[in-house]
């Protein structure tokens, strides 16, 4: 059966209703852009987490090289 049959099946159908129909895409709609937002967001502060325990890191490393260089008197 052809795509372009079924839907015509299903919309032709008498308990069939467009509005409810629209509503619950509407929502599936919504849901999936905030899901994909939180995702997004979620990832943003991993990568920037990460980026704070790099420069701590090198900040660390560049520390222990100045105090463990002898001075020259």
């Amino acid at each position: 059966m052809k795509i372009s049959d079924l839907s015509k099946l299903i919309t032709t159908h008498r308990d069939y209703d467009e509005d409810f129909s629209k509503n619950q895409l509407t929502i599936i709609i919504e849901n999936r852009k905030l899901r994909e937002q939180q995702e997004f967001e979620k990832e943003k502060e991993r990568l920037d987490c990460k980026f704070q325990l790099e420069k701590l890191r090198l900040e660390n490393e560049r520390l222990k090289g100045l105090t463990s260089t002898p001075e020259a008197k």
